[in-house]
């Protein structure tokens, strides 16, 4: 909140700080008409298709309510046993208190058609209140401090509904509230239809890729043979053939990082940079592929770094190129060359001797380029995309707050 924010004309100074005079602070449960959290009882499972969703603090996401075939299923008899003395209703507010604290999402188009864990809390406020202003607010900065302050320390982190109805929520009245949803449901707009171009673009990569890595689309320039030959991997262009991994690269352990000391140059691990030490291994182009954990994400490095053992990394390249060998370590189902074991992992002989269709060095080039011009793409659109969520988080402060007012 605005604390000691200076006094000025129209403003008032409460115990959350300095607000407009037309502003209220109120406690969530002075707010609520319904407040309660899911079922805590115990359900027995049923398959998708035998029962309705009960749905945890993972199927709250992103603003949005998730199902999917993975979430819980119970029997009409247990959800119509949940739901003796109250339904969830449109326009409902669903607020995860359990776990991963402060997702939420509104309730719409309801059909009586799913339920939810006692690690999700569903707020229904009185009429003189307006949902999705309180929606926006439960995502601010402030609130979600409070949230985390008033959790109990466990294993499983959590929020008594005693303790969520104390949070103090600075109010303004109901026409202001309407509008600044209204002005914060424009940057979600525009967020959404983003993300979903960026989806799209994700999408259409995937599919050139899987063309062009296997030669079911090629350049006029450079189909020297017609036609195609089958071999071990199905059809292939004449002109390609078919080589092991340990033919084309030379495969490296990553090292231990317990005797390197902080520094500056880059430890690398299966999910990225999760260092920085005062020496490095490698310097130049390099691929890395996961050993243990993470093993179905390969990326390329380049420059100086130092590569963990949960992790191989590439430092020789022959009768290849380094990015065409990169996008085609993207199409390989890693999973199922795991060992069969708790924690997927990858042995360097498993990797070498898995086979990939390499097309020759000029066409390898153009493909790696074309390719490449596609993840600048959706990198720039991501850096928008970036953009947008701060200048909402910057407005949502501004607004949610009473710092800007709006015109009604």
């Amino acid at each position: 909140m605005r604390k000691g924010a200076v006094a000025r004309e129209g403003y008032k100074k409460t115990e959350l700080g300095w607000i407009p005079e037309d502003w209220e602070v109120r406690r969530l449960g002075e707010s609520c008409e319904l407040l309660k959290d899911g079922t805590h009882s115990s359900h027995i499972d049923v398959e998708p298709s035998q029962g309705l969703p009960l749905l945890s603090a993972k199927d709250i996401n992103n603003g949005k309510i998730f199902f999917s075939q993975e979430s819980r299923h119970i029997s009409e008899v247990d959800f119509k046993q949940i739901h003796k003395s109250y339904f969830l209703s449109d326009g409902d507010i669903l607020l995860t208190i359990v776990a991963s604290i402060g997702r939420v999402a509104v309730v719409e188009n309801y059909e009586r058609n799913y339920t939810i864990q006692r690690s999700i809390a569903v707020i229904r406020l009185r009429k003189q209140f307006y949902n999705y202003f309180y929606f926006y607010f439960f995502q601010c900065l402030y609130f979600q401090k409070e949230l985390i302050q008033r959790s109990n320390a466990s294993a499983q982190a959590g929020v008594y509904l005693g303790e969520l109805s104390k949070i103090k929520i600075p109010l303004p009245p109901l026409p202001e509230q309407k509008k600044i949803a209204e002005i914060l449901s424009t940057w979600d707009e525009a967020i959404e239809k983003l993300n979903s171009y960026i989806e799209a673009k994700k999408k259409l990569k995937k599919a050139l890729m899987q063309r062009l890595l296997t030669g079911k689309q090629r350049f006029k320039e450079f189909v020297v043979k017609d036609g195609y030959k089958k071999t071990e991997l199905g059809w292939i262009p004449e002109d390609w053939e078919v080589k092991r991994l340990g033919e084309s690269i030379n495969i490296q352990y990553g090292k231990s990082q317990s005797t390197l000391k902080p520094g500056v140059y880059p430890i690398v691990g299966t999910s990225g940079i999760c260092g920085y030490g005062n020496q490095y291994l490698y310097d130049g182009e390099s691929l890395v592929i996961g050993r243990k954990g993470t093993i179905d994400n390969p990326f390329f490095i380049t420059n100086k770094f130092w590569v963990i053992d949960t992790a191989f990394y590439v430092d020789k390249f022959y009768f290849c190129l380094p990015y065409f060998i990169f996008y085609a370590s993207r199409v390989i189902n890693w999973k199922s060359y795991s060992e069969a074991s708790g924690v997927p992992s990858l042995n360097r002989e498993t990797i070498k001797s898995i086979k990939i269709p390499l097309p020759p060095l000029p066409e390898q080039k153009k493909i790696a380029e074309i390719l490449s011009k596609a993840d600048e793409e959706i990198d720039l659109l991501n850096q928008e995309l970036e953009k947008l969520k701060t200048q909402k988080k910057g407005l949502m402060q501004k607004l949610l707050t009473g710092a800007w007012r709006v015109k009604l």
